[in-house]
């Protein structure tokens, strides 16, 4: 059984035995950490924004039914349609192992970044990106340094950032209380080091 599998089967589990709702959400993003092809993503993605709509958190469940549809799910886009959402899909970037996806890169904003060909030299710049989320820092050849990106959702990261992931120091301010398990408690920010999208203490 791979590590997803398990994943699923947790959840599963979960649902019988009446888990709340928060621990569902938890294992679900344990599951997106493991997926390793677009039918799991399509899975994990689109059973979080399940959870998250029965949980009144309509925004987080247009963002994981998106995703989900990014990764080929027909049935989420029937949920975002259900929510009054016209989406079309985009074709997600490499996979990752970040609970929080894969970020929008530079050729997705709403505004494209100055063209100045190659450079060392990092530059400050302010991007708004078509699903909604922004970036304001230093970007050094299209690809974030480090700087604030705002998600859709209200999430706030301010830190570093190594090929396109949350990596060095840096603050996760979360518009909602989350479990860290990190912290091993519930809260609304998570500061320090963070590894591959991971929060990692």
């Amino acid at each position: 059984m791979t590590d997803f599998e398990m994943k699923m089967l947790a959840f599963q589990m979960g649902q019988k035995d009446g888990f709340h709702d928060i621990i569902l959400i938890d294992i679900l993003t344990d599951a997106i950490s493991v997926a390793g092809n677009n039918e799991e993503y399509q899975t994990a993605y689109g059973l979080r924004g399940t959870v998250y709509e029965e949980m009144g958190e309509k925004n987080n469940a247009i963002s994981d039914y998106k995703k989900a549809a990014d990764y080929g799910s027909d049935a989420a886009l029937e949920c975002l349609g259900r929510l009054g959402i016209n989406y079309t899909p985009q074709k997600p970037s490499s996979s990752s192992s970040s609970p929080f996806g894969n970020f929008p890169s530079s050729s997705q904003a709403s505004r494209p970044a100055p063209s100045s060909g190659s450079s060392s030299m990092p530059v400050f710049q302010k991007i708004k990106y078509e699903n909604g989320d922004a970036f304001e820092g230093e970007m050094i050849n299209g690809k974030r340094l480090k700087g604030k990106y705002t998600f859709a959702n209200g999430d706030v990261y301010d830190g570093e950032w190594v090929d396109g992931q949350m990596h060095g120091k840096g603050k996760m301010k979360y518009a909602q209380r989350i479990y860290s398990k990190v912290k091993k408690t519930y809260t609304d920010v998570e500061e320090g080091n963070w590894n591959n999208g991971n929060f990692v203490g």
